[in-house]
């Protein structure tokens, strides 16, 4: 038993190492495609087209409607009870509901972009950057579920490419070789990048889905997905909200060449965050399997092992981030500096969240989706109103320190839940089980 148990630990340990590898790829690829539409479109412009992309990404997590967790959820039980038409069934049908809702929400943004721009943000110049973007949203809602469907099936590096790097790797390489100089012609860009990853994402997905290898016929019915995406969706819009209302409230407060700095900062600091994500990408169907195997104690060393894998990779990425924030920031241009105490705020609130462990997972994929609901109401809603009182009385800095202390906020209530509902702490890494 303890050598199966070290086999699967060290199985995990070098599948996280990999992923870590090719997410750093990705993060590093999100990084240079920052500085490069930094560096060609200029600070103001490159602040109207970060804005427009807050508001799709934003919006793009409503039309996904919880469905990203449902689709990794399904698809793992399908693995693990030998039925292919679970997994064709739950991304078919999630496809059809997150495209209706995605292309309804483009509607309306392709048509409004004028009054959104002025009336709510009171930027003329972001109007034609958010008309162009807008189409984006359909592509980046439907690119996310294949990805998240590749995930479940275990196809690890296939689930990052397609989610965090295909669609930078394009972009940087249209920068490079063509002129772009205004906003809106970044954003159409954008929009078409995503859709040409879709349909190249579901083509690869076809090839590798195990068409012939499961012979139960079970389905996943429309009231599974409703009652497992529904409360997810809850969570969806608030997770946009703790990490995006900073922007979107002080793109309405604060100049072009501020919101940059701040975007900048915050592009960052979510590199932190990769390291955490590396890891989930690896544990999260295990915390599936594990948990419908009533192995609990399988699950408590898993994620002891998983918060300690996080701690080893993140600390070093904070201490870089405390004292070179200038530096990293100042890569930019000189006009970004400024932005140097903002990436030590969000830095630690991003350190906080992957030190926390994959809380937001153990919640979701044990069939606690209404705990993990009420744990981003509740942080989702300070992040607004921190946001609303903050930014006003400090302007970018107020945007990061309610981002920072929503993100805190967040992961500490998941602790709590993850403690009550499943009988782990997962601050309680050193243990041994």
């Amino acid at each position: 038993m303890k050598t199966l148990k070290k086999l699967m630990i060290n199985e995990i340990f070098f599948q996280s190492l990999l992923a870590f590898v090719v997410r750093g790829f990705a993060a590093v690829s999100g990084f240079i495609l920052t500085y490069l539409l930094a560096i060609n479109l200029g600070a103001e412009q490159a602040g109207y087209f970060f804005l427009a992309f807050a508001i799709i990404t934003f919006l793009s997590a409503i039309g996904r409607v919880g469905l990203d967790q449902t689709v990794l959820r399904q698809t793992a039980i399908g693995i693990v009870g030998n039925s292919t038409t679970v997994i064709f069934s739950v991304l078919k049908k999630s496809l059809l509901i997150s495209g209706l809702l995605s292309t309804l929400l483009w509607f309306f943004v392709f048509f409004l972009s004028d009054y959104i721009a002025v009336e709510l943000f009171g930027k003329l110049g972001l109007a034609s950057p958010l008309r162009s973007i807008s189409f984006g949203l359909i592509g980046l809602s439907l690119l996310t579920l294949v990805a998240m469907s590749l995930q479940g099936l275990n196809r690890i590096l296939n689930s990052v490419f397609v989610l965090s790097l295909a669609v930078n790797t394009l972009f940087i390489l249209f920068l490079l070789l063509f002129d772009f100089s205004t906003a809106a012609a970044a954003a159409f860009l954008y929009s078409i990048l995503t859709v040409v990853v879709f349909f190249g994402a579901l083509f690869f997905w076809i090839i590798v889905a195990p068409v012939k290898k499961y012979k139960n016929k079970e389905v996943v019915s429309w009231t599974i997905i409703f009652n497992s995406c529904l409360p997810l969706s809850v969570v969806m819009i608030m997770s946009q909200l703790i990490h995006w209302s900073g922007q979107l409230i002080a793109g309405a407060w604060i100049d072009p060449m501020e919101f940059s700095q701040l975007v900048v900062a915050q592009r960052i600091a979510m590199l932190a965050s990769f390291v955490l994500i590396a890891v989930n990408l690896v544990v999260a169907p295990r915390f599936v399997k594990l948990h419908s195997q009533g192995d609990m104690d399988g699950l408590k060393e898993l994620v002891a092992y998983s918060v300690r894998l996080m701690l080893f990779f993140s600390i070093p990425i904070l201490i870089i981030m405390i004292f070179f924030s200038k530096q990293l920031v100042g890569l930019f241009g000189p006009e970004y500096t400024g932005g140097a105490k903002f990436l030590q705020i969000l830095a630690i609130g991003q350190f906080i969240n992957t030190a926390s462990g994959s809380v937001g997972y153990l919640l979701t994929l044990t069939g606690n989706e209404k705990s993990m609901r009420n744990t981003m109401l509740i942080a989702g809603f300070f992040a607004v109103a921190a946001s609303l009182i903050l930014v006003p009385l400090y302007g970018a800095t107020g945007g990061a320190i309610a981002t920072a202390l929503a993100v805190v906020l967040e992961n500490l209530i998941a602790v709590w839940f993850v403690r009550r509902r499943l009988g782990i702490n997962t601050l309680a890494f050193w243990r041994r089980y």
